[in-house]
């Protein structure tokens, strides 16, 4: 059951492997998780994109590779990763004509399928 209006709530239920078990699942019988739910368009996309590059558009980098789908540090992967970086890819012209002041490059990549997009510049080594 979900419902995408303002305020509501959703359920979803997702089945772990059989070979999955956890120390709740062990003394219960079930896992419990957690999710949420937000809506991304590809503005939101965009300045966010923007907001990080702008973080390090100084003197001290010349490149920066920007990584999507990565596990985190703590190892946890999260599969929706991979809808961002489609949607980053898929986007026509995701810096919307704004370009960096000092950085030379941008590189976004996708550590899930393992393919790079330049955002900005070129690949230095090229």
């Amino acid at each position: 059951m979900t419902h995408n209006e303002q305020g509501s709530v959703g359920c979803t239920w997702a089945g772990l492997p059989d070979e999955y078990q956890s120390g709740l699942r062990r003394a219960i019988g079930f896992d419990v998780a957690l999710a949420y739910h937000e809506t991304y368009t590809r503005s939101t996309l965009r300045a966010e994109l923007r907001r990080i590059i702008e973080q390090h558009d100084d003197a001290r980098s010349e490149v920066l590779v920007l990584t999507v789908g990565a596990n985190t540090r703590e190892g946890m992967h999260f599969p929706s990763t991979g809808l961002f970086a489609d949607a980053l890819f898929d986007d026509p012209a995701p810096l919307d004509r704004w370009t960096p002041r000092q950085l030379r490059a941008v590189a976004l990549h996708d550590a899930e399928n393992n393919r790079v997009r330049w955002l900005h510049g070129t690949a230095p080594w090229a």
